[in-house]
């Protein structure tokens, strides 16, 4: 590798780190909107207008929290630790929402908690709250006089399938659940699910 190719991804590791070391966890639902706004590696942020009224949207968003986002998922995860052996990690995680509503906004929050052998994680910039690590927070706003819905999803990388869920929700295009146990493939192992 030449030096300037060196020096490069030296530069691009040390801003990464960097980023994650000074990006607090954030503790409450404010300042997990603040850490994704700031676009930090693996914030995604999405904001629309759904036709469906302010108040049917709040009314659905509290009907399928209840029916889909109450959830605890198991998980087995495995490595290859030699030629003939491997080793394998299980944990749960338990979603935890909460709903905000009000006449004029409704919030949604989406927490979870790892539980289990697999269940170690790396907490840069500090511990998540007592309540767990935010995913998801999603602000349901009126528009257009209450005809309408404004959206906004902040979120990350990681766990697509809840923002996924909601974009569908509120536009009536697939009312299903999401789907929190992705097909993970580990070279050498096949797939992780449980």
């Amino acid at each position: 590798m030449n030096k300037m190719k060196f020096t490069s991804l030296a530069v691009l590791a040390a801003a990464l780190l960097s980023a994650c070391v000074t990006t607090p966890t954030p503790q409450n639902a404010e300042e997990h909107r603040k850490v994704i706004a700031q676009g930090v590696y693996g914030a995604e942020f999405e904001t629309f207008v759904a036709k469906r009224p302010y108040k049917a949207t709040a009314a659905l968003i509290k009907a399928k929290v209840s029916e889909c986002l109450s959830a605890k998922v198991d998980h087995q995860a495995c490595r290859k630790s030699g030629f003939m052996s491997s080793s394998c990690n299980e944990y749960s995680d338990t979603y935890l929402p909460t709903v905000i509503a009000g006449p004029q906004r409704t919030e949604l929050h989406v927490q979870f908690k790892r539980e289990g052998s697999g269940a170690g994680e790396l907490h840069i910039g500090g511990q998540p709250n007592a309540g767990g690590r935010y995913v998801v927070v999603a602000d349901f706003t009126t528009a257009d006089n209450g005809k309408a819905t404004k959206v906004e999803i902040y979120g990350n990388n990681v766990e697509r399938s809840i923002p996924r869920a909601i974009r569908h929700w509120v536009n009536g295009t697939n009312l299903g659940c999401p789907d929190f146990k992705p097909e993970l493939v580990i070279p050498g192992m096949g797939k992780s699910t449980k």
